[in-house]
C-alpha cells in the first residue's frame, strides 16, 4: 500500500541510475514500446506540501495555463515535447525525439554530474586530503561510515546534524541522510536525501527516527555538496524541487533570459513574460500562492496514484520552466557516495525484522522478572539498550526466568550488566523499533521527542496480553460493544463483563499507550460511534468526528450519576504507563505512594533528627530508621532487603558533622514564591579581607538519606518531581523537605554550599557607577577577570545555617530593590537596613553574572512569555457554572466540576523581576562552579550540557540579537524569539563535562534542587564522598554512572512530555468551555478574548497557516486561510513573523487530546 507523505515536506525523486546508458537506451525503448518515455528510465521530481497538495498543485498549475492537457492510461506525458509536429513521418519524428531526449539527458544529468565532480576537486584542495586522487578514498569512507553505522546510549541525545541518518515514516526502513541544517533564522528546515535521490525540505518534527553522527564531521563539507542548485535550460523543464521558501535568483533563469541587453530575441522575452504573467509565476514572484492557485479543477487528476506520480512530477516541474525559482537536485555522481550504503542498511534492517520480532516475544516472557528478581505485575521502564544487548549478545534459550520470595519498590542504582557502553548497529535498532511498535500489547516505546531516538521502553505485564485478547473476543464476537454502549447510555442494570478492563483500554487509547493496533482501536472507536449522540452536543469542535477527545467524553459520561454533582475532570496525562502518577495505573506506583504515606504518617523530622542512633535494624530486613514504637513492619514483612548491606533509609548520624562549617551567624536569604512546596536554596554574602564571599546554600537531604534505600529507589525511579497544573507529584515524601528544607529561622539546618570569591573593589566600583548611570556596564576585560576569579576560587563545602531572614518572597524582594528611599540611603552610606544592603549588592552582582554568560560566554538565554496553567478546586459558590472572567495577566474558567482553570501569561525569566534574575543567576553559577570543581578534582558526577548544531551565520545572528537586547535593555521581538526557538536544541544529561551553549558556560551540572531532582541529590552524595575522602562510603560504583545518567535523562524527558500534555489538555478544556459559552451567548462583547497570533508560515499550498497564539502557547495552533486573510497577505498587511491582533479572530475547532487549535479570520 502506498504510504502518505509526511506533511509539510518537499520531495524530488530520480528513478534513473546510470546516465552513461541513457543516450542509447531511451531511443531503443521508444522504438520497441512506442511510448514517449519508458517509466524506468526517466528521472522525475515530486513536490509535496500536505496529503493532497501534489495533486492539488498539478491541477492548479495545469489550470493556470488555460490549456487542456490529457493523458492516456499507461503512457507518460512529457511537457517538453507537447509541441511536436505529429504530421512528420515516423523516422523524422523519431529522430527529433531521440535528439531532444539525448540533449535533455545531458543537460539534466551528465553535465551536472561533471560540474559536481569538478567542484569536489576544488573543495578537496582546501581540505587535508588535498590530493584529487583521494576522491575514491573519501567515497569509500562515507560509504563505510553508513554501512557500519552504530548507535549507543552515550550518543542517543546528540543534536540533529549533517551526517545523521533518519526515517520520515513510521514502520518503514527507508533511510534518509541529513545534508544540511538551517542556514539562517528565516528558515528552520533541514535538508534530507535518500538512496533514490529524493530531496526533502522539512522541519525537525518530520523526523520519525534518527541515528546521530553517522558520517564523521570531517566529511560534512562534502555531504553538503550532494544537493546542488539546478541549472535551467531554455524551454526544458527542471527535474529539481524548490526549497521550502521558494527562493529565487537570477542564476536560476536560463542563460538566454539572464541578460536582456544581450538577449533581444522577442520569443525569449515573451517566454519570460508569459511565465511571470501566469498564475503560478505571479504567485511565486510575490512569495505566495493565491487561493485560485489552490483550486482543484482538472478532470482526471483525482485518479493519480503512487505508480502514476510521474505525471504529477513532470506537470509540477514544467511550470518552473524558464522561471527564476531556485530548484535543487542530487547529481548522479554524488549519489554514488551514499546511495548503495543506504540501500544496504535498509535491506539489512528489513531482513532482521522476523528474527527480532521472534526474539522480542521470548524476551518479553523472560523479562517478567527483573534483575532484582522482582515479578513485574505492573509496567516497568527499562533502557532500550538493555533490550538491544539481549537481542545481539544473549542466548535467549539460556536466559533464565528469575523468581524470588520478596519484591522491591523503586529502581536499583546497580547496573546488572554493562549494556550502556556497547555499540549497536543502526539496522538492528531500526528493526527493533518497528518490531516493538508491532508488539504494542507487550511494550510501550517511550517516545518523547521526534528528533531524538527513543531510549527507554516500558514492559507491560504478560497477564495483560491474555486479558486484552479476551476483551477483544468479547467485544467482537459476543456483542460486547453493544452491551457496553447500552450500559453507557442507560447507566442502569449490571455492568457488562470486562467493564473495568474496557475502561482501562479507553484510557490507554486516549493517552497513546497503544500504537499500531488497528483492531483494538477500531473496536473502541466503534463503541464511541454507538454512544455518540448521548455524549452531549459538541458538533464541529474536535479535530474530526470521532476524535480521541470524544472517547474522553465517554469516560466522563460514565462517571456521572443522576442527581449527583458533576465528577471532577481527570487529567489523562496521569495515565501514562511509563510514569504512572494516578492511582490504580501501576501496582508499584501504588505501593510507592503507600510507602511514602506510611512514612509521613508515622514519622516526623524530630524522630530522625534526634533519635538517629536509637534503633538497630535486622540486616536481613529492609526498614526505616525510627524509634521502636514506630516501626514499619507492614512494609518490612513484604519487602525484604539484601543481606550484605545496611539498607535502612536514613543514616544513624550526620556523616559530615566533623567537616561542617559554622554559618549560623550569617544571614541566608531564601527567596521563593509565597506558595513554594519546598525551600531548597538560599544565598549569603559576607566579607573576607579584600573579597566578597558568595555562598549558595542548598538543602542537604543527602546527609540524611542513604543511596541504597527504599526512598532513594522510589525517587530514582521517578527521576524528579512532576509538576502538573493541578498540583505536583513529589519525588520524595514530605518528611524529607520537612527534615532538610531551608528557610526556618532559628532552626539549625544542614546546608550544601557552593562558594566563590569576588573582588570587593571591582564590585563596589560597579555598584557606585550604576547608581550614577543605570545603563552602565562593565567592559569585557573586567567581566573576564571576574569570570576567572570565580573559576579559580570555586569550592564545595558543607555547613550549618540558622539565620534565615523571613518574608523575602519574589514580590517582597522586587519591591525592596525598587525602593528609592532605601537606594538613596545606600548611596549616602546609611546602613540602617543590613538585609537591604546585602540584597542590593547581590542583585547588582547578579547583573554582572548575567553579562558574563551572555556577553562573554555568548549564552542565548532570554525571557520566553508562555501561558501557565493552574487548576484549583473551588471551595466557594460561584453562581451559574461554567463561568468565565478576566484575571490579572490572564483568564479563569470555573467548570461545572467545581474546578477553576486559570490561564496566565508569564515570562520564564521574570521579564521585569529583579528578584528572579538574582536567584536564577546565582543558581546557574552555583551549578557551573560545582561542575568546574568536580572536573578540577576528578570527581565523577552527572553533568548537564547543550550543544547547538547551527551554522556560523545562525549563531552570529542569534548572539547579535541577544547582545543587542542586553545592552539596549529591550525585549527581543516575538518574531525573533519564534525563529530562535525553532532552531534551538535541548540540553542533555551525561557523565562528561561539556559546554552548555544556551547558558554560556564551559561546563554545567545540577546541584541546586535536591528535593525535586534525583540528579542533584546523587551529585551531593558524590561531592560529599569526596569531602569525606571515603571512596567506599556510597557503595556506588562510578561505572554505574552512565546507566544512572541515561535513566534520569529518560525520566526527565518523560516528565516533560507529561507536563506538556497536561498543559495542552487543560488549555484545551478551557478553550472548549469558552467556545461553548460563546456559542450560547453567555459571554458579553466587552469580555470576549481578543486573540493575538504570531504568523509563522505563508498560506502556500495549503488551507492553513501555522501560528502561535500569544497567551495560549501550549496547543498546536493554525489559522484557516480565508479570502479575507488572503487579501491581507496580497496587500502585504500581514507577513510571516508579524503579530495579527483582532477581534475578528475566532475559534473554529479545539481538540484537547489531539493537540489542535484552529482559528479563522473573517
Amino acid at each position: 500500500m502506498h504510504q502518505a507523505r509526511p506533511k509539510g515536506i518537499r520531495w524530488i525523486r530520480y528513478k534513473s541510475t546510470n546516465t552513461s546508458q541513457k543516450a542509447n537506451f531511451i531511443p531503443q525503448e521508444l522504438k520497441n514500446r512506442h511510448k514517449y518515455f519508458p517509466k524506468a528510465s526517466i528521472p522525475h521530481s515530486t513536490t509535496v506540501q500536505d496529503d493532497n497538495s501534489r495533486r492539488n498543485l498539478v491541477k492548479n498549475l495545469l489550470k493556470s495555463t488555460g490549456k487542456d492537457y490529457t493523458r492516456s492510461k499507461g503512457n507518460y506525458f512529457d511537457p517538453a515535447n507537447s509541441q511536436l509536429n505529429l504530421s512528420l513521418n515516423n523516422s523524422v519524428l523519431f529522430d527529433k525525439i531521440s535528439k531532444a531526449t539525448i540533449d535533455r539527458t545531458a543537460k539534466r544529468f551528465e553535465i551536472p554530474s561533471k560540474d559536481w565532480k569538478s567542484d569536489i576537486a576544488k573543495l578537496l584542495e582546501g581540505l587535508e586530503e588535498a590530493n584529487k586522487s583521494k576522491v575514491n578514498k573519501i567515497r569509500r569512507a562515507i560509504h563505510d561510515s553508513i554501512i557500519n553505522a552504530t548507535i549507543s546510549s552515550q550518543a542517543v541525545n546528540d543534536s540533529t546534524n549533517i551526517g545523521d541518518l533518519v526515517t520520515l515514516y513510521d514502520d518503514n526502513v527507508n533511510l534518509y541522510l541529513v545534508v544540511e541544517i538551517p542556514t539562517n533564522l528565516s528558515s528552520s528546515s533541514y535538508t534530507f536525501i535518500n538512496n533514490e535521490g529524493e530531496v526533502v525540505y522539512a522541519k525537525r518534527s518530520a523526523i520519525k527516527l534518527r541515528f546521530p553522527g553517522v558520517i564523521p564531521k570531517k566529511y560534512h563539507d562534502i555531504v553538503r555538496t550532494f544537493v546542488q542548485l539546478e541549472k535551467k535550460y531554455l524551454d526544458i523543464a527542471p527535474v529539481g524541487v524548490a526549497n521550502d521558501k521558494y527562493t529565487k535568483s537570477v542564476q536560476s533563469l536560463p542563460q538566454e533570459l539572464q541578460d536582456p541587453e544581450i538577449n533581444e530575441n522577442v520569443s525569449t522575452k515573451s517566454r519570460l513574460q508569459a511565465y511571470r504573467s501566469s498564475k503560478l509565476g505571479s504567485a511565486l514572484e510575490n512569495g505566495i500562492i493565491t487561493e485560485d492557485a489552490t483550486d482543484i479543477a482538472v478532470e482526471g487528476t483525482e485518479s493519480i496514484s503512487s505508480e502514476n506520480d510521474f505525471l504529477v512530477a513532470q506537470a509540477s516541474s514544467q511550470f518552473l520552466t524558464n522561471s527564476n525559482v531556485n530548484t535543487y537536485h542530487v547529481p548522479i555522481e554524488a549519489r554514488k557516495f551514499y546511495s548503495k550504503a543506504l540501500t544496504d542498511v535498509s535491506i539489512k534492517a528489513f531482513n532482521q525484522l522476523s528474527l527480532v520480532n521472534t526474539k522480542l516475544e521470548v524476551l518479553h516472557r523472560k523479562l517478567q522478572y527483573d534483575y532484582n528478581h522482582d515479578l513485574i505485575n505492573s509496567p516497568r521502564t527499562i533502557s532500550i539498550f538493555e533490550i538491544l544487548y539481549h537481542i545481539e549478545h544473549t542466548d535467549l534459550t539460556k536466559l533464565e526466568d528469575y523468581n524470588a520470595s520478596v519484591s522491591h519498590i523503586g529502581k536499583s542504582l546497580d547496573l546488572p550488566f554493562d549494556f550502556e557502553s556497547q555499540q549497536y548497529h543502526v539496522s538492528t535498532f531500526l528493526a527493533l523499533i518497528i518490531s516493538l511498535r508491532k508488539q504494542s500489547r507487550l511494550w510501550n516505546i517511550d517516545k518523547y521527542s521526534k528528533s531524538y531516538p527513543p531510549a527507554s521502553v516500558t514492559i507491560l505485564p504478560i497477564k495483560n496480553v491474555e486479558l486484552i485478547n479476551n476483551v477483544i473476543y468479547f467485544l467482537k464476537f459476543k456483542k460486547g460493544d453493544s452491551q457496553f454502549a447500552n450500559y453507557a447510555m442507560k447507566k442502569s442494570g449490571p455492568k457488562p463483563q470486562y467493564y473495568e478492563d474496557i475502561i482501562q483500554m479507553f484510557k490507554d487509547y486516549i493517552i497513546g499507550n497503544f500504537t499500531s493496533d488497528p483492531v483494538l482501536e477500531t473496536l473502541l472507536v466503534g463503541i464511541v460511534r454507538l454512544v455518540d449522540k448521548h455524549l452531549g452536543h459538541v458538533e464541529g469542535i474536535y479535530s474530526y468526528e470521532y476524535s480521541k477527545a470524544r472517547a474522553y467524553d465517554l469516560l466522563n459520561c460514565l462517571q456521572e450519576s443522576p442527581g449527583q454533582t458533576t465528577p471532577q475532570i481527570v487529567n489523562p496525562g496521569t495515565w501514562y504507563k511509563s510514569l504512572p502518577i494516578a492511582e490504580d495505573i501501576s501496582i508499584m506506583s501504588n505501593l510507592s505512594k503507600d510507602y511514602y504515606e506510611f512514612i509521613d504518617k508515622h514519622l516526623d523530622a524530630s524522630d530522625v533528627d534526634t533519635a538517629q542512633a536509637s534503633v538497630e535494624l535486622s540486616k536481613d530486613r529492609v526498614g526505616v530508621l525510627i524509634p521502636e514504637s514506630k516501626n514499619l513492619e507492614a512494609f518490612n514483612d513484604t519487602f525484604g532487603g539484601t543481606k550484605d548491606k545496611n539498607t535502612s533509609d536514613f543514616y544513624t548520624s550526620d556523616p559530615l558533622c566533623g567537616i561542617r562549617e559554622d554559618f549560623r551567624s550569617i544571614p541566608i536569604y531564601c527567596i521563593d514564591s509565597a506558595d513554594a512546596h519546598e525551600i531548597d536554596d538560599g544565598i549569603s554574602i559576607h566579607l573576607d579581607a579584600r573579597d566578597y564571599i558568595i555562598s549558595t546554600h542548598i538543602a542537604d537531604p543527602a546527609s540524611y538519606l542513604r543511596p541504597h534505600s527504599i526512598i532513594s529507589s522510589i525517587a530514582f525511579s521517578k527521576g524528579r518531581t512532576t509538576y502538573l497544573p493541578e498540583g505536583p507529584s513529589m519525588m520524595l515524601p514530605k518528611l524529607i523537605p520537612n527534615l532538610s528544607g531551608l528557610g526556618i529561622n532559628g532552626k539549625e539546618t544542614r546546608t550544601f554550599v557552593i562558594q566563590y570569591k569576588l573582588n570587593k573593589a571591582i564590585i563596589d566600583s560597579y555598584i557606585e557607577e550604576r547608581l550614577k548611570d543605570s545603563s552602565y556596564e562593565l567592559p569585557s576585560k573586567i567581566l573576564t577577570q571576574i569570570q576567572d576569579q570565580i573559576k579559580s576560587t570555586a569550592n564545595i563545602k558543607v555547613a550549618v545555617g540558622k539565620n534565615f531572614p523571613q518574608g523575602y518572597t519574589y514580590e517582597k524582594v522586587d519591591s525592596l530593590l525598587k525602593d528609592e528611599s532605601k537606594i538613596n540611603n545606600f548611596r549616602r552610606g546609611i546602613t540602617d537596613d543590613k538585609n537591604f544592603q546585602n540584597l542590593f549588592k547581590l542583585w547588582n552582582i547578579s547583573t554582572i553574572l548575567h553579562n558574563i554568560r551572555v556577553l562573554i560566554g555568548e549564552g542565548t538565554q532570554f525571557a520566553i512569555t508562555k501561558s501557565n496553567i493552574k487548576v484549583m478546586p473551588m471551595n466557594e459558590a460561584r453562581g451559574e457554572l461554567p463561568s468565565f472572567k478576566h484575571i490579572k495577566n490572564g483568564y479563569e474558567m470555573a467548570l461545572e466540576s467545581k474546578q477553576a482553570v486559570q490561564v496566565i501569561s508569564s515570562s520564564s525569566q521574570g521579564e521585569n523581576s529583579r528578584s528572579q534574575l538574582l536567584v536564577s543567576e546565582f543558581m546557574i553559577f552555583a551549578n557551573q562552579s560545582s561542575a568546574s570543581f568536580a572536573h578540577r578534582n576528578d570527581i565523577k558526577i552527572i553533568y548537564r550540557s547543550q550543544e547547538m548544531i547551527l551554522t556560523e551565520e545562525v549563531k552570529k545572528t542569534i548572539h547579535k540579537l541577544i547582545k543587542d537586547s542586553v545592552l539596549s535593555k529591550q525585549k527581543i521581538s516575538e518574531e525573533s524569539l519564534s525563529k530562535i526557538l525553532s532552531v534551538l536544541t535541548s540540553a542533555k544529561t551525561q557523565i562528561q563535562p561539556k559546554r552548555h551553549e544556551s547558558l554560556g558556560v564551559d561546563s554545567y551540572t545540577n546541584v541546586t534542587s535536591p528535593l525535586r531532582r534525583y540528579t542533584d541529590i546523587l551529585n551531593h552524595w558524590k561531592f560529599e564522598e569526596y569531602l569525606l575522602k571515603k571512596s567506599d562510603w556510597l557503595q556506588l560504583s562510578d561505572s554505574n554512572l552512565q546507566f544512572i545518567a541515561n535513566h534520569l535523562q529518560n525520566m526527565e524527558l518523560i516528565n516533560n512530555q507529561i507536563q506538556r500534555f497536561s498543559s495542552k489538555f487543560w488549555e484545551g478544556i478551557f478553550l472548549k468551555e469558552y467556545l461553548l459559552l460563546l456559542k450560547q451567548g453567555k459571554i458579553p462583547s466587552d469580555q470576549k478574548i481578543k486573540f493575538r497570533v504570531l504568523i509563522r508560515s505563508n498560506p502556500r499550498n495549503g488551507n492553513v497557516v501555522l501560528v502561535d497564539v500569544l497567551g495560549f502557547s501550549n496547543l498546536h495552533s493554525k489559522l484557516e486561510v480565508t479570502p479575507t486573510l488572503m487579501e491581507l497577505f496580497k496587500k502585504g498587511e500581514v507577513q510571516v513573523g508579524q503579530i495579527l491582533e483582532s477581534d475578528r479572530i475566532k475559534i473554529v475547532k479545539v481538540d484537547f487530546i489531539e493537540d489542535e487549535l484552529i482559528l479563522e479570520y473573517k
